[in-house]
């Protein structure tokens, strides 16, 4: 009872609101920065690898590395949103959090989760290609798949159309916010690659931006985590022991 009362006192209110989002994003984020930052930067170490090899290789191990990168980041990118997911909610729910645990509670999901990338990639690629603006209307639409599939069970076809309902209401909201995470990703990726590559060459920009991918990334998911929570609050009334009683 004394977790509810944590969790009720915590994300009061039934409002979807892009500051409050923003708010409580920075806040759980900053409960656990660490872990959070070291999980999504755990998926850019290979890709990181492979691109620094990448400068010294000849054009046709070059297609070989791309293509080497893009099946890594598909397999590892769901299984750290996951990961991060349990962490957060647990975080929201006023418990601690255990890195173990978290790491258990992501894999437990991950063929499903493997799914909704692969759906996830294949739909927004297709929608990009038709004139772009397709492409951007599925990624808002379907941005809160994984929590749907790890929170609520569900398989990849069936998350895509429960963040279709969830989302529906309040997608330019959330665009604003993705939008939002993106512009500040790539500013501060370019001024940190920048400062680095003057001062430390190729290996020294390459390790800053696996920094601020792990801390940006690391944010990233916390804020879907949060979204989630919202909109499930907005359209649902639930608490956030209800939706994160799928760990326990």
């Amino acid at each position: 009872m004394a977790y509810a009362q944590t969790a009720t006192d915590k994300f009061s209110g039934t409002e979807f609101q892009i500051g409050k989002v923003i708010s409580k994003s920075l806040q759980v984020y900053s409960e656990n920065i660490v872990i959070y930052s070291l999980i999504a930067a755990a998926v850019g170490v290979p890709t990181l690898v492979l691109s620094v090899t990448q400068v010294a290789t000849a054009p046709e191990g070059q297609a070989i590395i791309a293509i080497a990168s893009f099946i890594v980041i598909m397999f590892l990118s769901p299984l750290a949103v996951a990961i991060n997911l349990h962490a957060a909610f647990q975080s929201m729910r006023g418990r601690p959090v255990s890195l173990g645990e978290s790491v258990a509670g992501g894999l437990s999901r991950f063929l499903p989760l493997l799914g909704v990338m692969i759906l996830f990639t294949l739909g927004a690629t297709l929608g990009f290609l038709l004139l772009i603006v397709p492409g951007i209307i599925l990624m808002v639409m379907w941005y809160v798949a994984v929590p749907a599939c790890v929170l609520e069970r569900t398989g990849p076809a069936r998350s895509l159309g429960r963040s279709r309902e969830l989302t529906k209401g309040y997608r330019w909201k959330i665009f604003g916010l993705i939008l939002l995470v993106y512009v500040l990703s790539i500013i501060g990726s370019v001024l940190g690659s920048l400062l680095a590559n003057t001062a430390a060459g190729m290996w020294g920009a390459a390790i800053v931006q696996l920094i601020w991918q792990g801390l940006a990334a690391g944010f990233g998911t916390v804020m879907i985590a949060v979204v989630y929570y919202y909109l499930r609050v907005a359209k649902e009334g639930i608490d956030v022991d209800q939706i994160a009683a799928v760990f326990d």
